[in-house]
This record gives C-alpha cells, sequence and structure tokens, in this order.
C-alpha cells in the first residue's frame, strides 16, 4: 500500500495497536513479521532512490512539502497576527533567500531534496505554539474532507486548473448544501450498521474496532487537506458499515411487515 501511496507510511501503527488490544501478548509474533516485511520493502524502495541520488530514503519528496504549501502561511498569519496574504509572500520570500544563500541547485535530486527538507522544517517551526490553530483548522479541514463529492470526476474534467486556486471558484462549490445531505444520510446509515455490529458477535465488535481505527488514521493522516476524494481511503472500511447498516433496515422492515427477521 505504502508503494502505491505514501499516505500509508505509517499505517502499521493502527494495525500494529490493533493486533496489542485484542490479543495482547500473542501479538508479539505477528506484529514482528509485520514490520519485518515493511523494513524489507522500505530497503528496496530506499535502496533504489540511492542508486537515483546517492541518499537513502524512502519517503517521497512531495510528502515533505505538502503542509508548507498550504498550512505553514495560515498559522504563521495567526501567530504573527498578519492577513494571510502577506504571510504567504513572507514564506515565498525567506524560500527563495534560503535557496540563493545555500548554493541550492533544484535542477538535481539532491537539491531538490534539500528544499524539501527545508520546506517540512519551516512547517515545523510555524507549528511552534499554534497547536491550538493547527487542531482548529484539522478538524474545520476534516468536515469537509468527508462531504462525500458525487460530482468530483466529472468536476475535474470541466475545470480550468490554470487559474491559480481553482478549487475557490463558485463552479467548484456548487452544490454542496446537496452533497451535505447525500453524505449525511449515508453517514447515518453507516453509524446504524456500527451499532448493529456491536450487538451481534464477538468477532463483528473486532471488525468494527478496526475500521474505527483505519478511519481515525486516515482521518488523521489526510483531513487537514479538506480534499474529499482522499477519503476513498475510509469509504471501502465504511462499505462494511453501511452493508450492515442496509442488513439491519432490511430485518427492522420485515419484522415491522411479517413479524420475523433475518
Amino acid at each position: 500500500m505504502f508503494m502505491q501511496r505514501n499516505v500509508s507510511l505509517l499505517l502499521f501503527m493502527p494495525i500494529s495497536l490493533y493486533l496489542i488490544i485484542i490479543f495482547k501478548f500473542k501479538a508479539f509474533k505477528p506484529i514482528i513479521l509485520l514490520l519485518s516485511g515493511y523494513i524489507i520493502v522500505l530497503g528496496f524502495v530506499g535502496y533504489n532512490n540511492y542508486k537515483k541520488s546517492e541518499i537513502f530514503h524512502f519517503i517521497p519528496d512531495t510528502q515533505r512539502d505538502a503542509h508548507w504549501n498550504y498550512v505553514s502561511h495560515i498559522l504563521n498569519s495567526k501567530k504573527l497576527n498578519i492577513s494571510i496574504g502577506e504571510s504567504e509572500k513572507n514564506k515565498h520570500d525567506e524560500m527563495n533567500k534560503w535557496i540563493v544563500d545555500n548554493n541550492i541547485k533544484l535542477n538535481t535530486r539532491k537539491g531538490i531534496r534539500e528544499l524539501g527538507m527545508y520546506k517540512q522544517s519551516y512547517f515545523i517551526e510555524s507549528l511552534k505554539g499554534n497547536l491550538f490553530n493547527y487542531f482548529k483548522y484539522h478538524i474545520w479541514k476534516s468536515c469537509q474532507f468527508l462531504i462525500l463529492d458525487y460530482t468530483w470526476v466529472k468536476k475535474h474534467y470541466n475545470l480550468d486548473k490554470s487559474i491559480p486556486k481553482y478549487w475557490q471558484q463558485s463552479s467548484f462549490k456548487a452544490g454542496l448544501t446537496y452533497k451535505i445531505i447525500y453524505s449525511f444520510f449515508i453517514y447515518a446509515l453507516c453509524l446504524y450498521g456500527f451499532f448493529q455490529m456491536f450487538f451481534l458477535r464477538d468477532f463483528d465488535r473486532k471488525i468494527g474496532f478496526f475500521i474505527i481505527l483505519m478511519f481515525l488514521y486516515f482521518v488523521g493522516i489526510l483531513g487537514w487537506t479538506g480534499i474529499s476524494r482522499y477519503s476513498t481511503t475510509i469509504l471501502i472500511f465504511f462499505s462494511i458499515f453501511f452493508g450492515y447498516g442496509v442488513k439491519g433496515l432490511i430485518n427492522k422492515t420485515r419484522y415491522m411487515i411479517y413479524g420475523f427477521k433475518n
């Protein structure tokens, strides 16, 4: 999964937590096997990067600058009490000065990696003393992240992405109210399915607990983006809740009509 999408880099953590909680001391062996296999895969990725750039690393450069691109100037605007526009300009001015002062060659893999590390450090600095604002921002963007946008593919084929910050166009936000209502009913049915699972077998409860851990992981890692298409990583898990919810409604309807249920 990590080789498909780097968001899975830390996925071993909720899986290991699940194994520890469910199997206690018996979880030691499967966790060791899990981590051993994962380290082998990361080793191949790191070696491949080393052959190309003479630097052993397995974290993609794009992962290092994501928060710098979208969040750091917003946090600094709060910290320094300046406008977001001014904060964004300062961010780029400081980066350009750093590139010149350190003679960074952006036409090399090494230079690109050094710039990525600078951006990562810049975000960490903007985060210091600003955790509360970051959590507020994360929660707000996570609410956007969880909206099910059923027009996403069509919308992106029709939008002019050459326009800076195209996502702020009115056409991008069209039909938002309908999407929120649609999402509410889908998640309500999933929540109903979640409670249905916990009245069934112990196995069902364990599956439900695992899904909640996956949900928390992906919201924690991706929620700050506010991009709903990234939530598809969660939907594959929530489809199980949805299935239990549909089955529960069918059984309840049968009981009301015929006096029995499966």
